[in-house]
């Protein structure tokens, strides 16, 4: 998904993008900003190392953020009026501007599911949560009492998440919410991971299942294997071509022609897979990717 085109240095190139359109810091020194946040942009470096991109796109602010650990750019947004740009070290400026360019219908749809608070995209205390993984749905309900500790409690025989507490401590719910989900992905990977190991014919020391930010999973030279909870929110074969390519790690670290051959061994549509899994990687709700804690 990332451009293989250079960059002129000190060029920022402009696309006619209805609702998203990039404009050079130069050119905005005597603007007034009318709610747009205006992101200065490297002017003599062909790649970013930190630095931020300018755009403009009406009110929306984007956040440009480099990765060391990120293979591809990733949009995620964070809020409705906030778009987070995940860079990968030695991401050329016009390949970031190019990227927002092409997924530029994608940021609009999303953002319009922020505004009218649509279940992929829901603000404050979802009405429900969607296990995909596992075909589960989970009703929340929240009782809110001035100064209450916030607690959640769990009613599996009707799956209610009932949460309490203070309503002036409402911006902690998604923590809740992200620790339930870890200690139930945890109760669910693990099992899920040694099955498919089994099946599979490979071997493994340890897995973790953690809150991560940009990765599905990863796998060390030691054979520990790393799940991101997430996982329980996107469908099962996706949760299946994941287990499956972090397995293959255990013995291709790398992503050569013969890991991708390794991994086609026991995932022919990998391919299709992958790029799904990149899809849900942007549209995962709100409540699961607020950052309090791990």
């Amino acid at each position: 998904m990332v451009a293989s085109s250079g960059v002129q240095t000190g060029r920022l190139p402009e696309h006619a993008v209805p609702g998203l359109s990039f404009v050079h810091p130069s050119r905005l020194r005597n603007r007034p900003a009318r709610g747009n946040v205006m992101l200065g942009a490297p002017t003599d470096h062909e790649s970013f190392s930190g630095s931020t991109l300018g755009l403009k796109a009406g009110n929306l602010r984007i956040i440009p953020r480099s990765s060391t650990r990120a293979r591809r750019l990733i949009l995620r947004f964070l809020n409705a009026d906030t778009l987070e740009l995940v860079l990968p070290e030695g991401v050329r400026l016009k390949q970031a501007a190019d990227f927002l360019v092409k997924h530029a219908t994608w940021i609009r749809e999303a953002r319009a599911r922020w505004a009218a608070g649509s279940e992929e995209h829901e603000r404050g205390l979802p009405s429900r949560i969607h296990l995909h993984a596992i075909q589960e749905t989970w009703q929340v309900q929240g009782t809110f009492a001035e100064g209450s500790k916030l607690r959640l409690a769990e009613r599996p025989p009707g799956r209610l998440l009932e949460l309490h507490g203070s309503i002036d401590r409402r911006h902690l719910w998604s923590a809740l919410l992200q620790t339930w989900l870890k200690r139930k992905a945890k109760v669910v990977l693990v099992p899920w991971l040694e099955r498919i190991a089994s099946r599979t014919g490979f071997d493994y020391r340890r897995v973790t299942v953690r809150l991560q930010r940009s990765r599905w999973g990863s796998c060390s030279s030691r054979q520990h294997i790393n799940l991101n909870a997430r996982l329980l929110l996107v469908a099962p074969e996706l949760v299946d071509y994941l287990l499956i390519h972090e397995l293959c790690h255990t013995r291709e670290l790398n992503h050569s022609r013969r890991f991708w051959r390794l991994v086609e061994r026991h995932c022919p549509e990998y391919k299709n897979l992958d790029r799904k899994l990149n899809v849900a990687s942007r549209e995962l709700p709100d409540w699961s990717q607020f950052q309090i804690y791990r």
